[in-house]
């Protein structure tokens, strides 16, 4: 039997992400090849985050205070919240996937 999950919503995880603006956020993204270190780390101020919700597909975004961007798409993504953390995981890898979290 196949495993259920049930994931929030764009919208959810963005309202998390609202307030973490203009606060100090680490952003580790963990990718299949090496699952126990982050591939990228993003320590730093999150100066902006940006929601856009097309007719079939939603987008976050994070403007970090180095000029440094993430960008997160419904069609690539899921998502949910993990205790303080909010969690993007990717639709075809389970093993590759973001945490943001505020410090």
């Amino acid at each position: 039997m196949a495993e259920i999950k049930q994931f929030n919503s764009f919208p959810v995880s963005f309202n998390r992400l609202k307030g973490f603006t203009n606060q100090k956020v680490l952003a580790e993204y963990y990718h299949h090849d090496v699952p126990s270190e982050p591939s990228v780390s993003v320590l730093n101020v999150a100066e902006y985050v940006s929601f856009l919700d097309f007719e079939t597909e939603n987008f976050i975004g994070i403007r970090f205070a180095d000029g440094t961007n993430v960008d997160f798409s419904s069609q690539i993504y899921n998502t949910n919240l993990s205790n303080d953390s909010v969690v993007f995981s990717s639709k075809d890898d389970e093993e590759t996937y973001c945490i943001i979290t505020l410090i």
